[in-house]
């Protein structure tokens, strides 16, 4: 898949928010009522039926730093049982990185106690309003270290070992609700995070030696990275929740990045504290998310061949949709002003606990004719999705959901505008497009959607391809 397109819409998921929706959208296409009476040249509009099928996609890519944009990093660390979807589990890996490489820095000085902090932002996914949901977690040392963040990638499917035997915290339960709340450690007062008290003898027998030759060392961050390879946060226990929260780290201003601190008494007797944290310039990370549909509704979608009368869409790793828009050679030669595929949201399958995805985003799939130069089964980017690095092409390529009439019927619809893409097609002479319809990875593997397929028995909830074109008219 073409990890750079998702690459780009999560760098863009903050700052699209604020772009017009419905309305600006529409001024920047030609409705089919305005076409002149005594005009040579008409506007027309026609509807493409679509086939639709669920299928599971698990290769998000969860390691992106982002270094120097500011934009937030969130790692899911929980689980979660959905009623349709399955039940989902997320783990933290991570490196950290000290604030002082001075190996001195505890030189005749005692260390009293540590923990990690884990800065919560805001959003947990699902029940996030019951008060009674707790989530066991603990802290483990990893045993192999993660490549350099710039130039290795790792996966929602990634995993790292782990030393099971020697944890470097005891199981903490954690009141989900709770953590919305500032923690108090050491007699201040902090924003909202996951704390959790580390055991001393086990996190100092891999961190002292870690910091014996950083002084000397020619690349010191990377010298720490290879001797203290890295933490794991992850869920322990068979329990599974309704809610799921996230975590930030690479945290700023009143928020902390993701780390540990390590408390001691200096050379004078005075309480201080060393910090060892996530730093987006030189330290990875990735969200392993994990989901299991072996026992969901879903699953029965992932193995149909049919076009299905319903679809699935998740952020990844999740469920997406393969739409497939044939017919396209029956479009009168001229100039597509509006191709728009509309995925009606089914508001009966919808959970008030479970949010949906903000904004949808559409790749293309090579069909062995077009695009040229692409495999079949190859994603690529849309065209109506150039230029990559502009917000602008949201004006048309939407993804957000309108309120729409149908049939009489006033519906909540997602809309993926692709003129350029279909007048691309035509011109190649392709009768058809294909695409794959998925959710963001801002918040990995949360939020979900079912929306009408392509033979749905509601015509007003049907997924189709609503298209006008300007041609010349008939005498």
């Amino acid at each position: 898949m073409n990890h750079f397109f998702l690459r780009r819409s999560l760098l863009f998921c903050s700052v699209l928010s604020v772009l017009a929706m419905g309305s600006c959208r529409e001024n920047t296409l030609i409705n089919s009522n305005l076409s002149p009476a005594n005009s040579t040249i008409g506007v027309f509009d026609t509807s493409l039926a679509v086939t639709t099928s669920t299928r599971f996609d698990d290769s998000a890519v969860t390691s992106l730093n982002f270094d120097g944009t500011g934009l937030p990093i969130y790692v899911g660390v929980g689980t979660l049982s959905d009623p349709y979807f399955g039940t989902m589990r997320g783990e933290a890996y991570f490196q950290l990185t000290p604030t002082n490489f001075t190996n001195a820095v505890f030189t005749g000085g005692t260390i009293t106690s540590a923990e990690l902090v884990l800065p919560y932002d805001g959003f947990t996914y699902g029940d996030s309003a019951n008060t009674s949901l707790t989530q066991d977690y603990q802290v483990f040392y990893m045993t192999d270290t993660l490549g350099d963040p710039d130039n290795v990638r790792y996966y929602s499917f990634s995993s790292k070992p782990v030393d099971d035997a020697s944890p470097l915290s005891e199981i903490k339960t954690v009141n989900l609700r709770a953590l919305k709340d500032s923690a108090v450690a050491n007699g201040k007062k902090y924003a909202p995070s996951l704390r959790i008290p580390l055991i001393l003898d086990r996190l100092t027998a891999k961190l002292l030696p870690a910091l014996a030759n950083l002084a000397t060392a020619t690349n010191p961050s990377t010298a720490f990275n290879e001797a203290f390879k890295g933490i794991c946060v992850r869920p322990v226990g068979p329990a599974i929740t309704t809610a799921m929260p996230y975590f930030r780290l690479n945290g700023t201003g009143p928020v902390t990045p993701a780390g540990i601190i390590v408390y001691y008494k200096n050379s004078s007797n005075v309480d201080t504290s060393q910090f060892y944290y996530f730093n987006t310039a030189s330290t990875a990370h990735f969200n392993k998310v994990t989901k299991d549909y072996s026992s969901a509704e879903v699953n029965t979608l992932f193995a149909s061949t049919a076009n299905d009368s319903i679809a699935g869409i998740q952020n990844t790793p999740g469920a997406i949709v393969k739409v497939v828009i044939p017919g396209l050679k029956s479009l009168p030669q001229g100039v597509i002003n509006k191709a728009e595929l509309q995925l009606v949201v089914l508001p009966w399958r919808k959970v008030t606990t479970l949010s949906q995805p903000g904004r949808i985003y559409p790749q293309g799939i090579g069909n062995g004719i077009y695009p040229s130069g692409i495999a079949p089964g190859v994603a690529y980017n849309v065209a109506d999705r150039y230029p990559l690095t502009s917000s602008s092409v949201f004006g048309i390529l939407d993804g957000l959901t309108h309120n729409i009439t149908r049939n009489g019927k006033t519906v909540e619809a997602y809309t993926l505008g692709i003129p350029r893409e279909v007048m691309t097609a035509i011109a190649a002479k392709s009768d058809t497009i294909l695409l794959r319809i998925e959710g963001s990875q801002d918040y990995a593997g949360a939020r979900r959607v079912i929306v009408g397929g392509g033979t749905h028995p509601d015509s007003a909830y049907q997924a189709k391809l609503f298209v006008v074109y300007s041609a010349l008219k008939k005498n």
